[in-house]
C-alpha cells in the first residue's frame, strides 16, 4: 500500500507567527522530505472579528482576516500561496531534469539543476523550527524568493535543451 507524506500545521495564534517560516516553509519541508501535501488548522475560525483582537473571545488561528461579511487574506495566507507556487516550480524542475536524464542529455546545466533540487530545500528550511516561529526572531526572509527565482531561471535554461 502506497503511503504519502503530508505536513500539517496547527500552531498559533496565527497572526503572531512568521509567515515565511511557518506557512510558506511547510511546502519546502515537502520538497526536502518528499512530501505531497500541506494542511493547515482553521481556515475558518469562529473566534470573532479578526480585525480587532481586543474583542475576540479567544485567540484566532486562521491565516485570514474574518468578519461577519468579509474574508481578507493575511500575510500568512499569502505565504501559503507562495509556498504552493514554490513547490510547483521545483516539481516542474524535477520533471524537466528527469525528462532530460531519460533522454541521455548530460549537459552541465542538468547537473546544476540537480544540485539546486538537492540543496535548495535544505537552505530554505534553515528559517524553520520551534525557536524560529515568531516574527521578532531575526532570519533571512528572502531565501525562499531567491531559491524560487533560481528554479525559474534554471527551467528557462533547460527549456533550450
Amino acid at each position: 500500500m502506497l503511503q504519502r507524506l503530508w505536513f500539517y500545521w496547527c500552531s498559533g495564534p496565527s497572526k503572531l507567527l512568521d509567515p515565511a517560516s511557518c506557512y510558506r516553509g511547510q511546502f519546502w519541508l515537502n520538497l526536502k522530505y518528499g512530501g505531497r501535501g500541506s494542511c493547515y488548522w482553521a481556515f475558518g475560525d469562529g473566534a470573532g472579528g479578526s480585525w480587532n483582537a481586543c474583542i475576540q473571545p479567544r485567540a484566532p488561528y486562521s491565516p485570514l482576516f474574518l468578519s461577519e461579511t468579509t474574508i481578507t487574506d493575511a500575510k500568512q495566507m499569502e505565504a501559503i500561496r507562495e509556498g504552493a507556487e514554490d513547490y510547483e516550480y521545483f516539481t516542474m524542475l524535477r520533471a524537466r531534469v528527469d525528462e532530460l536524464e531519460a533522454e541521455g542529455v548530460s549537459a552541465g546545466v542538468v547537473a546544476e539543476a540537480q544540485a539546486l533540487l538537492t540543496t535548495a530545500p535544505e537552505r530554505a528550511v534553515t528559517n524553520m523550527g520551534p525557536d524560529r516561529q515568531q516574527w521578532m526572531v531575526p532570519k533571512d526572509r528572502e531565501v525562499m524568493d531567491r531559491l524560487r527565482l533560481q528554479a525559474l531561471r534554471m527551467l528557462e535554461r533547460l527549456s533550450r535543451l
